[in-house]
């Protein structure tokens, strides 16, 4: 199991986490450039869907990004749909379960409040 769960704060800007099964940190990114929450969110799930095993799980807390991928698109945002993409051909080549959980479930969204959200 992969968690994934984006941060913006006015110190780091914004990015994503992506921790294993025992909230340990296997990447973190920072944007240098603006990216919303959502591209965020979007990207650390794209990231977690590549580092995964087969028939992995992936978990996060948008709500959002959920919608995009069970809609298959990323509605009037056409610059994510390539990722949007890619996260659903990975999601079909390894059987992944991408699932959403609340925040205080996610393991990197506690590695987020703990190191990067203060």
């Amino acid at each position: 199991m992969l968690y994934s769960d984006a941060f913006k704060n006015p110190t780091d800007g914004t990015g994503y986490t992506v921790c294993d099964a025992n909230g340990k940190p296997l990447q973190r990114v920072v944007f240098r450039r603006y990216a919303s929450i959502n591209e965020a969110e979007m990207l650390g799930i794209l990231a977690a869907a590549r580092l995964a095993q087969l028939g992995q799980e992936v978990i996060t807390d948008s709500r959002c990004v959920i919608t995009w991928l069970r809609k298959r698109s990323a509605f009037r945002r056409p610059k994510y749909q390539p990722s949007i993409d890619e996260i659903l051909s990975l999601v079909d080549q390894k059987r992944l379960v991408i699932r959403w959980q609340p925040r205080d479930h996610n393991k990197a969204g506690k590695f987020n409040e703990k190191y990067v959200d203060n």
